[in-house]
């Protein structure tokens, strides 16, 4: 019985680690926070990213009155995620398919035609990811998100000009979809309520360069309820002073923005602030909510010399829940 025990705990934590040496036991005191996938069961989420957007372009030119353009984007999306491949204690092929996305914009001069995000209606994806949350084979993700960016593109003259999209909240709302439990540096030991760990994600914003935010997680409570044991998860946002590599870029060739965002350059993170908190089914192995909400301010510089430095204002809310 003791050997049986033994090879138990070891191919749980193989399956948690892969070929990285795991410890030969999990404490009562910790969880793990495994993500699981069962074969058969397909899973749908519905995603909704919304932000509203200032930009202070200072006094005008009589001095009176401080001149300023709101712009709001909303999308909302429901994708569906099915399991091709269960591998026990290890990775796990799945083909996900956006069912239904509808995105809308107001305010500014650069909203002129449906967003380009909307032509990820009906696209679906395979990728893989383990029992840890990471994911690999992402390369079909960023192929239908770089093929709905180039929808955001006109040709004029021998340049291209771009219009305002949000593939940038489709990719931060799939890449990072299970961050919280892929973050974790030894995911083998568990998690201890009251642990912390670190990571970053993206801020998705219509103009091109990426932005980075410094996530907090914390292991809040753990709860005994009729669903199996619950894991709220907190976190705490900041600034991130460097951008991690790897991340995901849709755009690609030399162009130019239209609208408001045409005119800005240099955009620099001022300071980024705001909370968020998800609900994790330890027992099923599911994300069954998330919540996310921050504000951002930059700054950016106008081109020609102008000696102009708009103040950039994001507020910026993402939800995220388990339709099933």
């Amino acid at each position: 019985m003791k050997i049986l025990v033994l090879v138990i705990t070891a191919a749980v934590a193989a399956m948690l680690t892969g070929c990285q040496q795991a410890d030969p036991t999990v404490s009562a005191d910790r969880t793990l926070l495994s993500v699981d996938f069962t074969e058969g069961q397909t899973l749908r989420y519905e995603f909704v990213s919304n932000r509203d957007i200032e930009i202070n372009w200072g006094e005008s030119r009589r001095g009176s009155e401080t001149v300023t353009d709101n712009i709001t984007q909303e999308m909302t999306m429901v994708v569906s995620y099915e399991p091709v491949e269960v591998q026990r204690y290890g990775d796990t092929t799945i083909k996900a398919k956006v069912e239904s996305l509808d995105a809308r914009s107001t305010g500014g001069r650069s909203f002129q035609r449906a967003d380009a995000v909307e032509t990820l209606r009906g696209k679906s994806w395979a990728f893989t990811i383990d029992p840890a949350g990471r994911l690999s084979d992402t390369d079909q993700l960023l192929g239908i998100a770089k093929e709905a960016a180039e929808e955001a593109f006109d040709k004029m003259g021998s340049g291209r000009v771009k219009d305002p999209d949000m593939t940038d909240d489709f990719l931060a709302t799939q890449w990072f979809l299970w961050e919280a439990m892929s973050s974790v540096q030894q995911p083998s030991r568990g998690v201890a309520v009251g642990q912390n760990w670190q990571s970053n994600l993206f801020i998705p914003a219509p103009w091109i360069k990426r932005h980075a935010r410094e996530v907090t997680y914390t292991l809040a409570e753990l709860e005994e309820t009729d669903r199996g044991e619950i894991a709220v998860i907190k976190e705490q946002y900041a600034a991130a002073e460097d951008l991690p590599s790897g991340w995901p870029m849709q755009y690609e060739g030399s162009f130019q923005m239209r609208g408001q965002f045409g005119f800005l350059r240099n955009y620099q993170m001022e300071d980024v602030s705001g909370q968020g908190r998800q609900i994790f089914n330890v027992t099923a192995g599911k994300l069954e909510s998330h919540e996310q909400q921050y504000r951002a301010e930059l700054i950016s510089a106008m081109p020609m010399g102008l000696g102009v430095q708009p103040e950039i204002t994001v507020n910026q809310e993402i939800k995220i829940r388990l339709l099933d």
